[in-house]
């Protein structure tokens, strides 16, 4: 288990957990602290009750708490965990909490994992740890993971239950004019729909909605998902996140991916070359300007590709239109001269590509 990065902070942590964006910790005496992932303070509240704030847990809207003394669990509002939306008392002594599949799962008793309905903290399941003092809970990786701490010596558990856990991997790529996002998905258990947020890093709103993608429901293979948003901007960066529905209602939350929005950089290719046939002639274009300043429609940005021989003769043209200042593309040439079905002779001939800013050139050699 290496070590990718480490920050500290005053005060002693007992229960863990991650909104997708913010880590919520279970602040020993009585607090509940929330930080972003390199450490900073967002901000802390009391613990209800005071008493032994521990468990933290987070199920796509709300946050679940335990206090260790009082055997008592929360569920709390996520943005102001002070409002206790319901609590539960229950006659085992709860540590860390974990959220799956819209079941509360908790350490217990020291040396218990529990499976709890979260409607009424009825016990579904109980596993026997085998060690004691078991406290720290996560469930990933397709395994049940806890910790346990005796004789200042800590320990971490990897379990193999029969858990079908979904695994995402979820990524974000930068397109032209666009943000390719994808995400993987190891199986499929009940699920109706993944529903993605967007928010741009120069703005001041927060993450909103921009697309529902439907789930194939329940599968055991892997699936693949893709979506690609187009209403961006060049030179911005995005944050994403894909929160994954359940039929129960439950939510489950993977992300944020961040992505800058690059423009395309400037190319001429041509493959094969020296070529006897055809020929595939490859472009890209980068950013022509302000459309304002247009006289043609700004659903059309003229592009120019055109093929001269040695004297300086056109021979053929192509025309290109964009409905972005910006294009990438490519067109074939079989060697024949404009419209006449007329095959050139072998020689050199030079490829011109030209924008209102930009002009590229190359030259293709034609065999017999």
């Amino acid at each position: 288990m290496n070590i990718i990065s480490s920050f500290s902070y005053p005060g002693g942590l007992d229960g863990l957990c991650y909104d997708g964006e913010y880590l919520w910790i279970g602040m020993w005496s009585s607090s509940i602290y929330k930080i972003d992932t390199t450490g900073n303070f967002i901000g802390s509240w009391p613990a209800p009750e005071g008493s032994y704030s521990y468990g933290m847990a987070f199920d796509g809207t709300h946050l679940w708490h335990s206090q260790k003394d009082l055997k008592k669990i929360y569920e709390l509002d996520y943005n102001n965990p002070t409002v206790v939306i319901q609590s539960f008392t229950v006659t085992w002594t709860p540590k860390d909490l974990a959220w799956y599949n819209g079941h509360l799962w908790a350490t217990a008793n020291g040396d218990f994992v529990y499976e709890l309905d979260p409607t009424n903290m009825s016990i579904l399941s109980s596993y026997p740890s085998g060690r004691p003092f078991t406290a720290g809970l996560a469930i990933g990786g397709g395994y049940l993971w806890f910790g346990s701490n005796n004789s200042n010596k800590g320990m971490v558990y990897k379990v193999d239950m029969p858990l079908a856990i979904e695994e995402v991997e979820f990524t974000a790529l930068s397109g032209v004019r666009c943000c390719k996002l994808r995400w993987n998905v190891n199986m499929e258990i009940d699920i109706v729909q993944y529903i993605l947020y967007r928010k741009s890093d120069r703005g001041a709103y927060d993450y909103f909605e921009i697309s529902r993608i439907t789930a194939s429901g329940s599968s055991p293979s892997p699936k693949t998902y893709s979506y690609k948003d187009e209403n961006v901007g060049v030179g911005e960066r995005y944050s994403y996140k894909l929160c994954l529905e359940k039929t129960d209602g439950s939510k489950k939350w993977f992300g944020p991916v961040s992505v800058k929005i690059e423009e395309v950089k400037p190319y001429l290719s041509i493959y094969p070359n020296p070529s006897r046939n055809n020929v595939e002639i490859s472009y890209g274009i980068p950013e022509t300007g302000k459309r304002e300043n247009r006289n043609f429609p700004v659903s059309q940005f003229p592009i120019s590709l055109c093929i001269y021989d040695m004297s300086g003769r056109l021979v053929k043209s192509f025309s290109v239109f964009s409905p972005h200042p910006s294009l990438i593309g490519s067109v074939s040439w079989d060697g024949n001269a404009g419209g006449k079905g007329r095959r050139v002779p072998a020689g050199i001939y030079f490829v011109k590509l030209k924008s209102e800013n930009y002009s590229l050139g190359k030259k293709i050699t034609l065999l017999k």
